[in-house]
């Protein structure tokens, strides 16, 4: 581990996120910002420039979070480090759905009458029900009282277990050469909140410095151009107009052929969890994969039934399939519904959502209106670059 690693002054961080504290309950959106010594550590790991305000100071922590506990789930603990996440709000389960659980499970959460997907009862409720294995899992969230761990016995395990793992995988996910990689693609996706320029060497300070008329002009442009908030950047210009092309569409390019980026060409898997997906008889019926475009920096989804891309499915009369893209950065959320139809239907497919400002995650359930399966969500991915 890199000396300068503070690990547990980075527990204390992770655990303050998670709410360990009692007293009112904060959504870890509220807590990113402050975590200024997750934020630095990132930054030093990386050679990047800090954030500059809270807002975008939460981004990056939540991000490199989001991030890491997803790309080491496979070497560490993946009970563990689901239960971290669902304590730091990066959550399996959609919305309608944990609200479902909260009614269901009303009898075994403390007293209360304003619970939302954010409170941390709920939130410590989810991470209890992650150590179960998968089976047991999801047999406990259709049961009113499900034999999980106590409060106290989650809280200890959190403070001694969870939040520690989280801070471990996040300093691999920095350090590791095998995630290092990653973990600057992260940051380059991140490049208009962090600008990801290395540390220069002293000479070329040096020689930066007897440039000084071009530094002074460059200096006042710079200066100009910041006071012009209203005016987006390159960046954010193209991330703009590629978002207006694809997001929310069908990437067969059905409408139109500037938004058309698969078959053809072939469209190519992107490596990423596949949830299974279950009916509303709790059968699994298939399972969510993610696509991506060789043309393209989008990202779309799959169901396959049974795991066959030549496969059909009936969709159960009075359920509605739902497809929900998700970018996180700009909380961007499309859904691309499927509903019965008197003829089985081939594999389902989402909507595009480009990936120039951020990951996008794909969630997937059925639903009649009144109730909803337990939902299928992939991990959070960029389009592949060539």
């Amino acid at each position: 581990m890199n000396d300068e690693w503070q690990r547990d002054d980075l527990v204390d961080q992770v655990n303050m996120i998670m709410t360990v504290t009692s007293g009112p309950s904060k959504p870890p959106s509220y807590h990113f910002p402050r975590a200024h010594l997750i934020h630095d550590s990132i930054i030093k790991a990386l050679s990047i420039h800090p954030a500059r305000t809270d807002e975008k100071r939460g981004v990056v922590v939540s991000t490199f979070l989001r991030e890491a506990t997803e790309a080491l789930r496979a070497n560490r603990s993946p009970k563990d480090l689901n239960s971290a996440r669902e304590l730091l709000g990066f959550s399996r389960y959609a919305d309608v759905e944990i609200e479902s659980i909260i009614k269901r499970h009303k009898a075994t959460l403390p007293p209360a009458s304003d619970y939302t997907h954010d409170s941390k009862a709920v939130r410590l409720h989810l991470a209890k029900l992650e150590q179960l294995d998968e089976p047991a899992r999801l047999a406990a969230i259709e049961t009113e009282k499900p034999l999980i761990m106590d409060h106290r016995s989650a809280r200890d395990h959190q403070k001694k277990r969870w939040a520690p793992l989280v801070v471990d995988a996040l300093h691999d996910f920095l350090y590791d050469e095998k995630y290092r990689d990653r973990a600057l693609a992260v940051a380059r996706k991140l490049e208009s909140i962090v600008p990801n320029r290395t540390k220069r060497s002293m000479r070329k300070l040096i020689l930066w410095a007897a440039a000084g008329a071009v530094a002074v002009i460059f200096t006042s442009l710079i200066a100009y151009m910041a006071s012009r908030p209203d005016e987006p950047t390159l960046d954010e210009s193209r991330a703009t107009e590629l978002e207006s092309r694809y997001d929310g569409k069908d990437p067969r390019g059905h409408s139109g052929a500037d938004s058309k980026c698969a078959d053809p060409p072939p469209s190519q898997e992107v490596s990423a969890s596949k949830p299974p997906v279950v009916d509303p008889e709790g059968k699994q019926v298939g399972h969510v994969e993610l696509r991506a475009s060789p043309i393209c920096p989008v990202v779309w989804a799959r169901v396959l039934w049974g795991g066959d891309a030549s496969a059909t499915y009936q969709i159960p009369a009075g359920w509605t399939l739902h497809i929900v893209s998700h970018r996180p950065e700009t909380k961007t959320r499309v859904d691309f519904p499927e509903p019965s139809n008197p003829s089985p239907v081939p594999y389902g497919l989402g909507a595009m959502l480009a990936t120039a400002r951020g990951c996008v995650y794909v969630e997937v359930y059925f639903s009649n209106g009144d109730q909803s399966t337990a939902s299928a969500k992939t991990s959070c991915v960029v389009a592949p670059t060539s």
